[in-house]
């Protein structure tokens, strides 16, 4: 993948959710909750709901990890370290019923889950279905 931002997110591509709290996993059940998946509610700045993601795939794990330390821990007003990761592939995304986007700022790897429904239960089914699909990657 040379210049992801360029290109299309495929089905069989990874992606990965960084996670910078604990109550968003189990590290014992190696269990990705739900609320890691929560896009944010919309703003006057941010007029579309998005979670944000990282396209990972063909990445070594320092690359991953280091990712996530300059472009989302060092971009966050609390600078919470990254405590691990969801990784999942864009067709459970797709099969959620969602799209990913590649949203190359602040990063060219950088994308967004988008398509989110309106109402809140559609949210938690959808974010219930990506938890449960995620694999959880904690950091050594």
């Amino acid at each position: 993948m040379s210049d992801p931002s360029l290109q299309k997110v495929e089905s069989e591509e990874r992606i990965s959710r960084y996670l910078l709290r604990p109550k968003l996993f189990d590290e014992k059940a190696r269990v990705v909750y739900a609320q890691a998946f929560i896009p944010p509610k919309v703003t006057p700045e941010l007029p579309v709901r998005q979670t944000s993601v990282y396209r990972t795939q063909e990445l070594s794990e320092d690359t991953i990890w280091r990712l996530g330390d300059e472009y989302v821990t060092a971009l966050t007003p609390k600078r919470w370290p990254v405590l691990g990761r969801a990784d999942l592939f864009a067709k459970d995304v797709f099969d959620a019923g969602l799209t990913v986007v590649s949203h190359p700022d602040p990063h060219p790897r950088h994308a967004d889950i988008e398509g989110w429904p309106s109402q809140d239960e559609e949210i938690e089914m959808k974010i219930a279905y990506l938890a449960h699909k995620a694999l959880l990657v904690i950091r050594s």
